[in-house]
């Protein structure tokens, strides 16, 4: 994907043009919108957080402001109605991940990762989930806790290689099922590797900071081989080149950061300023760097620690932070993910998404 500093986007979505950020809940607004999309079938899916709900977009806009096809947990698509955690429900909807026709998000209110093992019909309503995560089975159980069948406020999630991948993010870890759970309207196994923690039971901040430690993970990306994840609070980006075997291992490479044990934010080349979100083509990397108010991009998968940044979205150069509205710059976002070749960036302070094609 060939991206240059500081270029325009050339669409957004859920705003009209690239200067306005209101919200709101209608087929071309959003409030709040989490995470990033993917793309299931010929839909992109939204996270439109504050609205309880999913929006399915096609995948390639041609247009600004364009109106969601159809909406998930909500019975319409002007409709934004708080329900309480059922199979069929979304309380707090944050990140997405789909491999196939299989889907996934983490539901962040009620503490679970719902998964769908058929893609959406193409209308509004309420679509049940086939496997809660989190709540040892029970669709309406909504409780965070520490331990191998429990979570607190999942945020980023994978599904890849056959693989169930979940940033933990309130209890200090990313849990990793070897093979997704796939019993339907059963409580699944236990995951089988924890990392950032010695073992299931321990959810603890960490005492001192190492290569196998995080403070918040949030983001995560795995193609079933490498995984990264982002650990926003100590602003930076740990790689591990082949996948986890063992708990609390450590990470290969790590991006943000000069040492192991420095937890700095900086806007700079090789600095992070709470990153929340990453994603990868195969070859490129992408950080969503809040604070920075810019997306970073590695043309070249990182492979030594705190390698430089080749391009950056949203500012002008690698020192520059203006959070703000307009079509190359944006306002803390929230996420970053790639749909049908095109970077997609979740401007969350501006209620919108904006999308990247290559030059």
């Amino acid at each position: 994907m060939s991206l240059s500093d500081g270029q325009n986007a050339n669409f957004v979505v859920g705003q009209a043009n690239f200067t306005s950020s209101g919200y709101g809940s209608s087929a071309t607004s959003l409030s709040g919108p989490a995470g990033h999309p993917v793309q299931v079938g010929p839909w992109a899916l939204q996270a439109d957080r504050n609205n309880a709900r999913l929006l399915a977009f096609a995948a390639e806009p041609q247009a600004n402001g364009p109106a969601a096809a159809f909406v998930i947990g909500q019975a319409t698509l002007t409709t934004s109605q708080y329900l309480a955690a059922d199979s069929n429900t979304l309380t707090g909807p944050a990140y997405l991940a789909a491999e196939g026709n299989v889907w996934a998000v983490s539901d962040q209110s009620s503490n679970r990762v719902l998964i769908y093992n058929e893609p959406p019909q193409a209308a509004n309503g309420f679509v049940s989930a086939d496997i809660v995560v989190g709540q040892d089975g029970d669709f309406t159980g909504s409780n965070s806790n520490c331990g191998p069948n429990s979570l607190n406020r999942p945020s980023g999630v994978s599904l890849a290689g056959g693989r169930l991948i979940v940033a933990d993010t309130g209890n200090s870890r990313v849990l990793i099922w070897n093979h997704r759970p796939s019993r339907s309207k059963r409580a699944p196994s236990p995951p089988d590797i924890t990392l950032g923690q010695h073992n299931m039971a321990s959810c603890e901040q960490p005492a001192h900071v190492s290569a196998g430690s995080f403070s918040s993970p949030v983001g995560v990306w795995s193609d079933g081989v490498r995984l990264v994840v982002s650990d926003q609070q100590d602003n930076r980006v740990l790689i591990w080149n082949h996948m986890p075997r063992f708990n609390q291992q450590a990470a290969d490479v790590i991006l943000g950061q000069s040492a192991v044990d420095v937890t700095d934010a900086a806007v700079s080349q090789t600095g992070l300023n709470s990153p929340l979100d990453v994603t990868s083509n195969g070859t490129q990397l992408f950080v969503a760097d809040q604070y920075g108010a810019r997306v970073l991009v590695w043309h070249s998968f990182p492979s030594v620690w705190g390698a430089p940044a080749d391009v950056v979205l949203g500012q002008a150069n690698f020192t520059a932070n203006n959070p703000t509205t307009s079509a190359s710059q944006m306002s803390y976002p929230f996420g970053v993910g790639i749909v049908a070749e095109r970077l997609w960036v979740t401007d969350g302070n501006n209620h919108r998404m904006l999308i990247f094609v290559s030059q």
